[in-house]
């Protein structure tokens, strides 16, 4: 009786030594996989935290992060798309940014031209002089579709060296989209015309001269429209500045349609 007692009890702490437990006392090899660890040295929270996270993606660059220029806008700034420019809205003509539509996401700019008055809604950024034979500007633009004025040119947008319409430049239509100097003498038609109611990239070359400088519009990297022989400066000596206005202007007549203007990543050089 006394041997069989015995047996038992070798029998009973036998099986206590090869279960698990948890507690101040715990061990055994499978402890880890059935009770993950808490705290201590080993980093279980720590562990468990990585292992658990979900690693958030680096959010791709804005388009201005990626260009070298004097001055660029993509309109991506958060709470500020407008910096750098001063604005001007008149006679009910607005701009706002939206996520609409862009060329570089998220945001563009959009113009309302409404169809009853002159007027105009432009951000107008001035540039720090810039030291070259030439400025250049680089600006994607969605023209609008349809019957637009004729007896004045409704500038799409301006550039040039000076707030002045001496020396500021322009895509305007008048008859048909044109190069125009903003006081609208000489112009130039575009050939090929620009295509309407899609992104399109234009070009703006200015050949800086006091007395015979010259003005080259690019459409998607086609020249359609050259005015030379002219003053692009105000002195024949530089260095010079450079004035930007992205949006819709158009003084003295009166549109004959609504119209909706869109605008996005503006680089000079």
């Amino acid at each position: 009786m006394r041997s069989r007692i015995f047996l038992l009890a070798a029998l009973a702490i036998a099986a206590c030594n090869a279960d698990t437990f948890v507690g101040d006392d715990a061990g055994g090899s499978d402890t880890g996989s059935d009770v993950p660890p808490v705290g201590g040295d080993g980093g279980g929270a720590k562990d468990g935290a990585l292992s658990d996270a979900k690693v958030e993606a680096a959010p791709p660059p804005r388009f201005c992060e990626t260009i070298d220029a004097s001055f660029c806008a993509d309109f991506d700034i958060p709470g500020d798309a407008g910096a750098g420019f001063s604005a001007t809205q008149t006679n009910g003509w607005t701009y706002e940014f939206e996520t609409d539509k862009s060329v570089s996401q998220p945001t563009g700019v959009r113009v309302d031209v409404p169809g009853d008055a002159g007027g105009a809604a432009i951000l107008d950024a001035h540039i720090s002089a810039i030291a070259n034979t030439a400025i250049t500007l680089d600006l994607d633009v969605l023209l609008p579709a349809g019957a637009l004025p004729t007896t004045q040119p409704l500038f799409a947008f301006q550039f040039g060296t000076v707030n002045s319409a001496s020396f500021l430049f322009g895509l305007g239509h008048e008859n048909g989209w044109r190069l125009e100097r903003a006081n609208a003498s000489p112009s130039a038609l575009l050939s090929p015309q620009p295509p309407e109611g899609a992104w399109t990239h234009m070009q703006m070359v200015i050949s800086l001269s006091g007395t015979a400088g010259t003005v080259t519009l690019f459409v998607d990297q086609t020249p359609s429209a050259t005015l030379g022989g002219i003053p692009t400066a105000p002195a024949t000596t530089g260095p010079f500045p450079a004035d930007l206005h992205v949006g819709a202007s158009l003084f003295g007549t009166v549109p004959t349609t609504n119209s909706t203007f869109f605008y996005d990543n503006a680089v000079i050089r």
